[in-house]
């Protein structure tokens, strides 16, 4: 069976994970921060810890709003509530993933102090209008492009006060972790790096268990074995989207605040830096033609997410269809795995008395991921892309 997605990063860059694993734990900022914008940015253990360490240095009353895209990663709303502030979703627009503008405005009051937006299923959306708007209102712009690295030299919007980049587990190029902040006002980043560098550094040997679990990871995606691994769940009656979701949780259990305020170790920097260095435009590229060639044989039920963005970094295939449940039964039947469920994207409920996203919870309940698996060619994606042309034929 093909896997949903494989880990993006080598053997030999999880024996390089490794090895640096053995040195001392302190991290060394500059090896990756030079790199990515001298003087502009700082490294974390992970986007969730940039935006918790933003948070904390701010002097904003009690109740202050921070708007933020309906849909995204629970755990950043969980961070604004735990810092006394009010998380208020704002509605997307499904062809291209922006923030609905009407919305924004209708939602906006005295307390609203900043808009988190979020680059979705690896496309890239207008930030143009949004940064004019935050300028006007005197709001801070904070761009969260987690899932839309696409190893360019794209740093984050010239209008945006921090950029932020994740390179966790089931990120392009990951690092297993880590996160790098774009930040063009230097006493902010003189106030963010003070706040990191007095947190307690993360466990080195709790980064080389992720290694192992890791290398675990990419053995169980080769295509037998994963589906071995589907068979057997099915067999013992596990449940096998909650089963992968779990492997790849970055912060799951309890505790989730402490976690993440913690500075990131040594060997983790020295595989980001790795992987940073890597020149893979060729290989985003390839992946960008080959889920192009996906799109454009799909039938007339299975709408491409985000199809009018800027540009697709191509890290997940997102489709809306009638009914995601059977067709993602019938795709797994024919050795395509797919899942109708997310292990961290949701809609974010709003606080009451605020409104719904109505457009984001109709596009959600209708979403099915396809599979990412850049081995597969056009070929394979042509065959996919039949498979559910001949499922839709079939049931009319």
């Amino acid at each position: 069976m093909i896997p949903r997605m494989t880990l993006d990063i080598s053997w030999f860059d999880l024996a390089y994970g490794l090895v640096s694993s053995i040195g001392p734990a302190k991290p060394k900022y500059r090896i990756v921060e030079d790199l990515w914008l001298r003087e502009q940015s700082l490294a974390f253990l992970s986007v969730r810890s940039a935006w918790d360490c933003f948070l904390a240095t701010r002097d904003w009353p009690q109740g202050s709003e921070i708007m933020i895209s309906a849909i995204t990663i629970p755990h950043m709303a969980e961070i604004i509530s735990a810092w006394g502030f009010i998380p208020v979703p704002v509605d997307i627009n499904p062809d291209d993933m922006s923030l609905d503008l009407n919305s924004i405005e209708r939602l906006a009051s005295e307390k609203t102090k900043a808009l988190l937006l979020a680059h979705l299923f690896g496309g890239f959306i207008d930030l143009d209008p949004l940064a004019k708007l935050c300028k006007q209102k005197n709001w801070v712009l904070i761009e969260d492009c987690a899932q839309a690295y696409d190893g360019t030299a794209y740093r984050g919007h010239e209008g945006a006060d921090l950029s932020l980049f994740s390179f966790g587990t089931i990120k392009s190029a990951t690092a297993l972790g880590g996160a790098m902040i774009t930040i063009r006002d230097a006493d902010l980043r003189s106030v963010l790096a003070k706040y990191r560098n007095q947190q307690k550094i993360h466990p080195q040997y709790q980064f080389t268990k992720k290694v192992f679990k890791s290398a675990l990871l990419k053995i169980i995606t080769v295509p037998w074995c994963f589906g071995l691994l589907w068979s057997v769940s099915c067999h013992l009656g596990i449940d096998f989207d909650r089963l992968l979701n779990a492997s790849v949780r970055g912060f799951s259990g309890g505790q989730f605040l402490d976690r993440i305020r913690r500075q990131p170790p040594q060997a983790l920097l020295s595989l980001l830096r790795r992987r940073l260095s890597q020149d893979r435009i060729a290989y985003f590229a390839q992946r960008g033609e080959m889920v192009q060639t996906l799109y454009d044989d799909l039938p007339l039920e299975a709408n491409q997410l985000g199809h009018l963005g800027l540009r697709h970094s191509s890290w997940i295939i997102p489709i809306t269809v009638p009914n995601p449940i059977e067709l993602t039964q019938y795709l797994r039947k024919n050795g395509y795995d797919a899942t109708c469920q997310s292990s961290s994207m949701q809609v974010i409920i709003p606080p009451p008395g605020y409104e719904e996203a109505k457009q984001a919870q109709s596009s959600f309940t209708e979403v099915l991921y396809l599979p990412i698996y850049t081995p597969l060619g056009n070929h394979g994606y042509k065959r996919l892309a039949q498979l559910i042309r001949q499922y839709y034929s079939e049931i009319s």
